[in-house]
């Protein structure tokens, strides 16, 4: 080796090493609480909520699941704003709904997942449109089901079209619920046709895991056109244009994310299969603030725990940048200890929200923060 290079590659390494202590020191790893807000709740709200969407980032809209409504709460005074209260009969019967998107106070979409119904309403409930998300009388193998389940998912207005989260109407238990395109729900608003999109990713296809896992959650970047799925199983999140084809597959690094182990076979018994889901670590949901851009996705990591009833757990938030560097990762959860949400986080141009549980069922508190270097 001549000196030329022998002298550019002690610098090559000089530069390195000074690079990991440079992000070591800046590493994110600490939750800096910089405004708290609480929000008093009446007897007919739970504070077990989850999803909110921010609108005119003035007020947060939730599903009260308790009552059937859509709750609208002034996130500056701190106080229910206006309740949307959904008939179960007459001519604005629409029933329990499951998932919902405030456009505008007159474009409000509902979705009834269980009667495969789509409903536009306004502001004062009142129904302006009805789409069926069935073609048959009733469900089958062939069918998908709009998506149920509290995690981050919401529907997406995009080119006159309603994107919508759903799961195959298969046998989870079998193969071929796996292999289906059915992940997706494209509405089109004007002719009312649709058709599905999206399948799970090809890990799914070779390994099996407890049912828990085969939950997802997914964004859209506005910007760029983007969904972004994170399933729970999977440490890489799926990156597809607007028409589903994926444009990325990109495997996601924090101290604590971990590959998920699989299961020899698919387990049908529901209490051995929670039991497996519930032994092993888990992604939860992925999130992207547009005013950092910056990405977040969580896990959860059980702990020695002798009551086979009760989970005992961390949950870990991972912090990315708009590459998806990791840059910072913090702790969100513990049992009784650490009590932050990782269902109920919303942002603003002040920050990030994230609902902190205290002993008082009847508040919802949030904690406006940062994320620093300890």
């Amino acid at each position: 080796m001549n000196s030329k290079s022998y002298i550019l590659l002690v610098l090559t390494f000089f530069v390195s090493c000074q690079s990991k202590d440079f992000d070591k020191k800046s590493f994110k790893n600490k939750i800096k609480v910089t405004r708290t807000i609480s929000i008093s709740l009446d007897s007919l709200t739970t504070n077990q909520l989850s999803n909110p969407q921010v609108i005119k980032d003035k007020y947060l809209a939730f599903i009260n699941k308790k009552i059937n409504s859509l709750d609208l709460y002034d996130i500056q005074q701190k106080r229910l704003s206006q309740r949307i209260k959904f008939a179960n009969e007459g001519d604005n019967a629409i029933g329990n709904i499951h998932q919902f998107l405030y456009h505008n106070d007159d474009t409000i979409f509902v979705v009834n997942s269980y009667q495969y119904k789509v409903f536009l309403i306004n502001q004062e409930g009142n129904v302006k449109e009805k789409y069926s998300l069935i073609k048959q009388k009733k469900h089958s193998s062939a069918t998908a089901l709009p998506n149920i389940f509290p995690f981050n998912c919401p529907p997406v207005f995009l080119d006159k079209k309603l994107h919508i989260a759903s799961y195959p109407d298969d046998n989870p238990y079998k193969d071929s619920y796996y292999n289906r395109k059915a992940l997706s729900i494209i509405l089109d608003l004007n002719t009312k046709n649709f058709k599905y999109a999206m399948s799970f990713p090809k890990l799914y296809k070779e390994k099996k895991f407890a049912l828990g896992h085969s939950f997802y959650s997914r964004i859209f970047l506005e910007d760029k056109k983007k969904f972004i799925y994170g399933f729970f199983a999977n440490q890489s999140i799926q990156i597809t244009d607007e028409n589903y084809h994926i444009v990325e597959e990109k495997k996601l690094n924090s101290p604590n994310f971990v590959e998920i182990p699989s299961i020899n076979k698919r387990v049908e018994n529901p209490q051995e299969n929670t039991e497996i889901f519930n032994s092993n670590p888990s992604y939860f949901n992925i999130y992207y603030n547009p005013y950092k851009k910056e990405f977040y996705r969580a896990i959860d990591i059980p702990l020695p725990n002798k009551s086979k009833k009760d989970k005992y757990s961390k949950g870990f938030l991972g912090i990315f940048d708009e590459n998806f560097a990791n840059i910072g990762e913090v702790l969100l959860f513990e049992t009784h200890k650490v009590n932050y949400s990782m269902t109920n986080i919303f942002f603003t141009p002040e920050g990030m929200w994230i609902q902190r549980f205290t002993d008082n069922e009847d508040e919802l508190v949030y904690d406006l923060v940062e994320f620093v270097a300890e």
